[in-house]
Parts: structure tokens; sequence; C-alpha cells
């Protein structure tokens, strides 16, 4: 993926907050730009962002791999667990559950 896209301020630093953008300088550049960066207004820190990252390969976390999400969860230290919604139950179907209603209980048409 990184080989066809690159955070850029039109297409996502421009459209998040001002924390995620200091959270992708401070993955994919080094720490100077990371302060230079933090004093900027949002608009100017997307710019500034964007200049940092270009060329480093760095995607924000919905568009990773699996893989390299826990890697890096796991180099901070942090656990790593999916989100609820993304976490498939099985439906539970009861024999109950799969009968068809008795026709002569519903009521109504005599055919």
């Amino acid at each position: 993926m990184t080989a066809y896209w690159q955070p850029s301020a039109a297409n996502y630093l421009g459209r998040v907050s001002k924390e995620h953008i200091l959270e992708a300088v401070r993955e994919g550049a080094s720490e100077n730009q990371l302060k230079a960066t933090a004093t900027f207004k949002k608009p100017a820190m997307a710019e500034a962002a964007e200049k940092a990252l270009a060329g480093k390969g760095r995607l924000p976390p919905l568009l990773r791999m699996p893989s390299q999400t826990k890697a890096r969860h796991l180099r901070a230290g942090a656990a790593v667990a999916a989100p609820a919604f993304l976490i498939w139950h099985p439906p539970r179907q009861t024999n109950a559950s799969l009968r068809l209603p008795n026709r002569s209980k519903l009521g109504g048409f005599d055919g």
C-alpha cells in the first residue's frame, strides 16, 4: 500500500485531528520534526507533517495490514485486542427458531 499512497494535507493530514497528525509525525519522523510541527496551527501542521513524512512509508492504522498494526502495538507495549465490532460471533440458533409457525394458529385466510 505504501507504493500507492502517501499521507498529504489534502488526502489525510488535513482531515484528522491535530493529535492524529502529531501521532503520525511521532511514528514516521524525527523528534526534532515532531517538536517543530507541534507548534503550528492545524493547516500549517498538516503541511509540515506532509513534508516530514514524504517517502517514509507511514500508513494510518486503518490502511495497515493487521500484522503491521500488531507489531507496532507490541513494540509500544500495549495490549492488542480487536474492537468488539470486528469480532465475529456465530448466530445462536435453537430448534425452536428453525421451525415454521403452525398454519392453523395464524388465522385470517381460510384458503
